[in-house]
């Protein structure tokens, strides 16, 4: 069985997307010499481009797996249909059994995990973020990069898109599905300048920033910051969960979290039954206290 991982890989951009799809490889049954990298630069290329410069190199593997995101399950899906493979995303487990493939993945946001056969052992796989250990960055460092020239129409099948225009990517990029500690906020952070507190916590934990959907939808917080069944997937060490209910959308994901504390002054909040620590009260005047506390400790270290 022969394996291509997709992945970004350019100047300056972490490779822990790669270094996890290369442990999902091994995992397969892959030996080193079984499995080939290709990087991309994930700000240039669109879904349609992505899979232009894919699918012609794909065609002499047997699985093709990238990170899943937004962007690459819309490009396993055209790869999938181009090269007529199975596919199946946000995997979380997979084996090699027999001349076919068997992988888990979580169903009905997150409640169920279903196993699933792919007896061919041909199949287009994305991969949920933090669910496989990291290998050792330097058998993916030297993966070779993509290019892929900008034209106005990428042909895909029998549908023609025309790029009309292309608008700078504005929200700052932050990797909250490799962070080992995430300060989350609500609603009830009550503001967008009531979310420089989760700022504030973050900084002196030394961890990230996200937000709930409807903080997302209040103009509280980027979208690139969204945690939850239509955002990211994260499993930090710690996460703050800042004024936030426990709506199941968010739930679904966060809860796989090492170790959760919520902080509510509603103390019916379902972010309660799935927390480690709950602190009842206003986040807006426990978290500068908290806050505090965190750069008084760090400072006797």
């Amino acid at each position: 069985m022969k394996g291509l991982i997709v992945f970004p890989c350019s100047e300056g951009q972490s490779l822990l997307q790669g270094q996890e799809l290369y442990t999902a490889a091994l995992e397969l049954g892959m030996k080193d010499g079984d499995i080939s990298g290709l990087g991309y630069d994930a700000k240039e290329l669109s879904e349609t481009a992505l899979y232009k410069g894919v699918c012609d190199k794909a065609k002499d593997f047997d699985v093709i797996m990238l990170s899943s995101n937004e962007t690459t399950r819309n490009t396993a899906a055209l790869l999938a249909a181009g090269l007529g493979y199975a596919l199946v995303n946000d995997v979380t487990g997979l084996k090699s059994v027999d001349e076919g493939i068997e992988v888990v993945r979580p169903v009905y946001t997150d409640s169920f995990f279903e196993e699933l056969s792919i007896p061919a052992g041909k199949a287009v796989i994305t991969i949920r973020p933090g669910f496989f250990e990291k290998s050792d960055e330097s058998l993916v460092s030297g993966v070779e990069m993509m290019s892929v020239p900008a034209e106005p129409y990428v042909e895909c099948g029998h549908s023609l898109t025309k790029i009309v225009s292309i608008a700078d990517q504005i929200a700052d990029a932050v990797d909250l599905e490799h962070a080992d500690i995430i300060v989350a906020g609500g609603r009830g952070m009550g503001s967008k300048k009531g979310f420089d507190l989760c700022y504030e916590m973050a900084d002196a934990l030394g961890g990230a920033v996200g937000g709930t959907l409807s903080a997302v939808d209040l103009g509280y917080i980027d979208k690139s910051r969204q945690i939850g069944q239509s955002g990211r997937t994260v499993r930090p060490k710690l996460y703050f969960a800042c004024g936030i209910s426990g709506a199941p959308q968010h739930l679904t994901g966060m809860r796989d979290s090492g170790y959760i504390v919520a902080i509510n002054k509603a103390p019916s909040e379902k972010i309660f039954g799935v927390s480690d620590v709950g602190i009842v009260g206003d986040a807006l005047r426990i978290m500068p206290m908290l806050t505090e506390m965190l750069k008084k400790k760090k400072a006797e270290f």
